[in-house]
């Protein structure tokens, strides 16, 4: 009978050490997955920043145009029209650089969430693996100690604490 409450112990203790490496691999994946994932959005995002910023400048060329040509067809030029015209000019520089910058900005936090989840995958297996260690030990302690009314080695490591 020791035997098998010895036996049924190591495999319950060999269940859950393979249970805890098996999490460790699926957390490990799933963070390197979603790293994946922060990777594909912050090229996206990159791209789609570029294309934006173009596109706004773009815009802004021609609005600047039709300022420059309405003045001029209103006769206004020096002074007060040019002072409208540089500022006209600069909020749209403002403003392209402000889209830049937001879009850079999210794109690093893309590129920083990318790296810590790979972070957090190599810390969950590292981590499962400590668990599955500390589990082995403490279950092979046990099958020694209680894995038969006498433990496995006669009297068992139990019986030499039970009067303390």
């Amino acid at each position: 009978m020791a035997g098998t409450t010895a036996f049924i112990m190591a495999a319950t203790t060999a269940a859950q050490v393979l249970s805890t490496l098996q999490q460790g691999k699926a957390q490990e994946r799933a963070y390197n997955l979603q790293a994946g994932i922060d990777e594909i959005n912050a090229k996206n995002q990159a791209i789609e920043t570029s294309m934006n910023e173009d596109t706004l400048r773009k815009g802004n060329r021609q609005k600047l145009a039709k300022i420059a040509t309405a003045q001029g067809e209103a006769g206004l030029v020096g002074g007060t029209a040019t002072n409208s015209y540089m500022q006209s000019a600069m909020n749209a520089e403002q403003d392209a650089l402000n889209l830049r910058y937001a879009g850079m900005s999210q794109w690093q936090n893309y590129k920083n969430s990318a790296a810590f989840n790979r972070a957090y995958a190599k810390t969950s297996r590292s981590n499962a693996k400590t668990s599955a260690l500390m589990q082995g030990l403490a279950g092979a302690a046990q099958v020694l100690a209680f894995g038969g009314p006498r433990g496995v080695f006669g009297d068992g490591i139990a019986a030499k604490f039970k009067g303390v």
